[in-house]
C-alpha cells in the first residue's frame, strides 16, 4: 500500500459494535466459547485489514502509477483491490462457519412465506 499510515481501527465505534454484536450472537446461540470466540477474533482482524485496504483504494484508486529502478514508468493495478477481494472471501467463510449464512437463509425463507427460493 502506498500510504502506510495506520488508523487504529480497533478503537473505532464500528469495530466495537461489530465485535460486541458477533459475541452476543454467539451467546444467543449458546456458542460463546472457543473456538467460536477465536473465529470472531480472526474475523475482526480481517475486518481491520479490509478497512486498511479500502482506505488505500479510496486514496490511490484502483490503478496506481509506478516507477521501477530502470526508470520505467507506467500504471498498474492497485494490489489492494485483489487483496481486498481475498480478505472479503475469507471473512465470508468465517461468517458461514459461525452460522450466519444458515440463519440468513432460514430467516429469508420464512420471510418469503415459506418459499425456498435459491439465490
Amino acid at each position: 500500500m502506498g500510504n502506510c499510515e495506520k488508523n487504529d481501527w480497533t478503537k473505532t465505534k464500528q469495530y466495537r459494535n461489530l465485535k460486541r454484536s458477533m459475541i452476543q450472537d454467539l451467546e444467543n446461540a449458546g456458542l460463546n466459547r472457543e473456538p467460536y470466540l477465536d473465529m470472531v477474533s480472526q474475523y475482526m482482524a480481517f475486518w481491520v485489514q479490509l478497512q486498511m485496504l479500502n482506505q488505500d483504494i479510496n486514496e490511490r484508486g484502483i490503478c496506481v502509477e509506478y516507477q521501477n529502478g530502470n526508470n520505467q514508468m507506467g500504471v498498474t493495478d492497485n494490489k489492494s483491490v485483489a487483496a481486498a477481494v481475498r480478505v472479503n472471501a475469507r471473512m465470508e467463510s468465517i461468517l458461514a462457519s459461525l452460522g450466519y449464512k444458515a440463519r440468513a437463509l432460514k430467516s429469508g425463507a420464512s420471510a418469503a412465506s415459506g418459499e425456498d427460493d435459491e439465490l
